[in-house]
């Protein structure tokens, strides 16, 4: 796949009528037509209960049916299978929260997760789907103890079809630092990060197979020293790893793993600083961490163009084929604003 810039760069904003009213922290979807959002912080005291989708084609907001719906909660656990956006766990502000349901976005209709055998309470989990089952481990759990918190190791997979749990045995290569990324790719859901909390300079990489239920350890020789990925996905067969690095987070680098071999190519540094990246077809839409403009980055040879306005305050969220959309964490109105940022053909 071709990708290059769009000669007409620019942000438009969304229509504000029926927009969410969460700013961050909400739960987020693409369903390959819509945006699904549930739940999140709307500056104020407690998260919000309420959802919408968004439809670039008719540019249009339609509120998410609450009838069945998780409780209001942000920082919740959230996939999309295909065919229907689950949200579990997470926090209503006070206290961790250990339920969830499924939404079909074609019925608007919610079913409720089962609890039997689910994992224990817990907000911020790593998430991933691996083609047939929810994958929820690691987390935080004690939002009320004064702002302390106690990092998880634990965890399920949860089976959408027959409405069940199965647990996730603890290994020594189970992820526990808060600045891990998770990514599917083959038969194995990968990590990587930090490898002990508290310690950012050591990294891990761990592969789990759901099938047999083992953990293993990947290798860090020439691996990313990113103190925090920003991306960490499936690209060309390779897991690709990009963030921030550097001691004062002034650089940002990655690496590609080869799943066949257990090996990493290092990629280009770069003198620019992440707040939150996304994969657009092949480059990266990259916020600014430094309050100037963002980046659209090639991470395979290290080019890089600037994308006016895509500052820290954004966040991209999600890619639709055509489009980025990011949203702005600090608004106090509905913030959302899409960009046509670049084109993809097939060659």
């Amino acid at each position: 796949m071709v990708c290059e810039v769009d000669a007409e760069v620019g942000w438009r904003r969304l229509p504000s009528y029926g927009a969410v009213r969460a700013t961050s922290e909400f739960a987020s979807v693409w369903t390959g037509s819509e945006l699904l959002l549930w739940g999140g912080n709307a500056t104020s005291p407690s998260p919000v209960g309420t959802g919408g989708r968004y439809d670039p084609r008719s540019n249009r907001w339609r509120a998410i049916a609450t009838e069945g719906a998780p409780s209001a909660r942000e920082n919740a656990s959230v996939v999309w299978t295909g065919s229907e956006m689950i949200v579990w766990g997470g926090d209503d502000g006070l206290r961790d929260l250990d339920d969830g349901a499924r939404y079909d976005p074609v019925l608007d209709r919610w079913t409720p997760v089962s609890q039997v055998n689910a994992p224990g309470k817990r907000h911020d989990a790593l998430t991933v789907w691996t083609g047939s089952e929810v994958l929820i481990v690691g987390g935080d759990l004690g939002l009320d103890l004064a702002n302390y918190s106690l990092r998880l190791s634990d965890g399920a997979l949860y089976n959408p079809t027959t409405d069940t749990w199965r647990a996730v045995e603890y290994s020594g290569a189970s992820p526990v630092s808060r600045r891990v990324r998770a990514a599917w790719a083959g038969r194995e859901v990968f990590f990587w990060g930090p490898s002990d909390p508290g310690v950012p300079e050591t990294y891990k990489g761990r592969a789990y197979d759901p099938t047999t239920g083992n953990w293993r350890l990947i290798t860090t020789e020439n691996a990313p020293p990113n103190h925090q990925p920003a991306v960490m996905t499936e690209l060309d067969g390779k897991l690709l790893v990009w963030g921030t690095d550097g001691p004062y987070y002034e650089r940002s680098t990655g690496a590609l793993y080869d799943l066949t071999t257990d090996t990493w190519t290092r990629l280009p540094v770069l003198p620019l600083s992440a707040a939150g990246a996304i994969l657009a077809g092949d480059r990266l839409v990259v916020a600014s961490n430094d309050g100037h403009d963002g980046w659209l980055v090639d991470p395979i040879d290290g080019t890089y163009s600037p994308i006016p306005e895509l500052t820290t305050d954004w966040v991209p969220i999600t890619w639709t084929g055509s489009e980025t959309i990011a949203w702005n964490r600090f608004s106090d109105a509905a913030g959302p604003t899409a960009a046509r940022l670049v084109a993809c053909d097939e060659p």
